[in-house]
């Protein structure tokens, strides 16, 4: 057993004590003990999370482990029943996202819930547009979405359509939107999953300019590379419990993964060792090499199959004594429609004598004699 491998056992998920916060550094959300059951299932039972300001924390755990619900906590969806929430000291509880949203807790969902035949600045200032006699100050609401472009980086139009934009950009107007309303804390659940390698980058430049102006980002992705490239700390869930916290730096994806699922390191190893599955085409040259070894069979097809070449329904009969037994299969008859195999001659007529008695075969009988 390695060292590695011994380490990994001598320090189990189950082990680890709930993180403490860095004394020099107050958590701007910390979410303590956070229970939340549905009929017949418990989602989250006592996990605990806290995000720091001008940090990047990663949310990580399988399918099923309780990211979404924690999310939906986080952001007022569903109503917590038991643990504490507290953004910035103050305890809160959350009836809805108008609530979350006003204490700085901002949300951009994997997919894009704006409204595409509005203008980039309509989408941005939605809801917060600025008046002017009763009426929306079109020009104000143009420069104030141009400012918060400019600060996040973006070369955007503010008055083009934004269904005219490719979706990586309108994950980026939603970024912005977030931005805008002064968020303390940014929400991204899957951001990359539709988009390519340069809109990525994109992307993660405007992440870490919002790390760098304090902003706490909550960052949610099944791609373990793009998780250990951005972000700084990150929590595992497995099952709807809190497993660990760790520095990005100080775990390897491999040790990430353990915990994820809850394995240990051998396992793993033992299963990335074993031989991959049969290819088709590797299983289609067996098939075909089974078939070729298969006697040749005719178009007959009313009997059973035998090693008799050209017919596949011969039949040897019963013979009662194995002195006049046929001693190749051309003596046997074939009971299909074609009569009997080409080169085989004709059985004799049977004698009265070797037929069988009186049997009765439905409601007649009938004499062999």
């Amino acid at each position: 057993m390695s060292a590695g491998t011994a380490a990994a056992r001598a320090e189990t998920p189950a082990a680890r004590p709930a993180p403490r916060a860095d004394s020099a550094v107050e958590p701007v959300v910390e979410l303590t003990g956070i229970e939340i059951g549905f009929p017949g299932v418990k989602a989250l039972d006592g996990v605990s999370l806290r995000l720091l300001p001008g940090e990047v924390h990663a949310l990580m755990g399988e399918n099923g482990a309780g990211k979404s619900t924690l999310i939906k906590a986080l952001t007022g969806v569903y109503a917590i029943d038991a643990g504490s929430l507290k953004v910035d000291g103050q305890e809160h509880r959350f009836s809805g996202p108008a609530e979350s949203q006003a204490a700085g807790i901002s949300t951009v969902y994997q997919e894009v819930n704006l409204c595409t035949n509005l203008t980039v600045a309509e989408n941005m200032l939605l809801g917060r547009e600025p008046r002017r006699l009763g009426r929306i100050h079109t020009r104000a609401m143009n420069r104030r979405a141009a400012e918060v472009l400019a600060r996040l980086g973006l070369d955007v139009d503010p008055t083009s359509t934004l269904g005219s934009h490719p979706i990586a950009v309108q994950q980026l107007v939603a970024i912005a939107r977030a931005v805008d309303v002064d968020a303390k804390v940014l929400v991204l659940d899957e951001p990359t999953s539709s988009l390519d390698a340069d809109e990525v980058r994109v992307l993660f430049d405007v992440v870490r300019s919002l790390r760098d102006q304090g902003v706490a980002v909550l960052f949610v992705s099944h791609f373990l590379d793009q998780v250990f490239e951005l972000s700084d700390r990150m929590t595992v869930l497995r099952n709807g419990r809190f497993v660990a916290e760790h520095r990005t730096a100080e775990i390897t994806q491999l040790e990430l993964v353990q915990e994820m699922i809850g394995r240990e390191l051998e396992v793993l190893e033992r299963l990335d060792r074993q031989p991959p599955p049969p290819s088709p085409s590797s299983r289609s040259s067996a098939w075909a090499a089974r078939a070729s070894s298969r006697p040749p069979t005719s178009p007959c097809t009313r009997g059973r199959s035998s090693a008799w070449p050209g017919c596949s329904a011969l039949v040897a009969p019963s013979w009662r004594d194995s002195s006049s037994a046929p001693t190749s299969p051309t003596a046997a008859r074939c009971r299909c429609r074609a009569g009997p195999a080409p080169g085989a001659p004709r059985a004799r007529p049977s004698t009265p004598a070797s037929r069988s008695p009186a049997r009765t075969v439905g409601p007649r009988a009938w004499s062999a004699t």
